[in-house]
């Protein structure tokens, strides 16, 4: 019988930490997942992380628009499919802005306006 200590041991060994992540190494080692498998599900990951850090916010903040006239608040947003508020200015019972540390660090807050239906914001707004 092999303890935990030697198995984990036996893991190093068998698969280079620095190459290789803990995950990978629990799919083989103890699930027998084929390697093909795994490298397909690293790639997937590594995709999807690239597309939510970079890709994401850029489309996101070049489909975004706001509109504050003196009758109304405009708000247009949507990549394919683009929607479009308008909030008449008499039905704006209050305003609260919102500023976190890294909105803060940048001079940026996130605005919500409220009205008797619904809550609205309009992120990283530029006082």
């Amino acid at each position: 019988m092999i303890n935990r200590q030697t198995m984990i041991l036996i893991i190093k060994e068998k698969y280079n930490e620095t190459s290789f992540t803990g995950g990978y190494c629990l799919a083989v080692r103890f699930w027998n997942w084929p390697d093909w498998i795994t490298i397909i599900l690293l790639i997937i990951t590594l995709v999807m992380a690239v597309f939510f850090i970079f890709v994401k916010p850029r489309i996101t903040r070049k489909t975004w628009r706001y509109g504050i006239y003196e009758q109304e608040i405009d708000l247009l947003r949507g990549v394919l499919i683009k929607k479009r508020t308008l909030i008449p200015m008499v039905r704006v019972q209050h305003v609260d802005t919102e500023q976190g540390p890294l909105l803060r660090r940048f001079g940026l807050s996130t605005i919500t306006i409220s009205t008797a239906a619904k809550n609205r914001e309009i992120p990283a707004f530029l006082p």
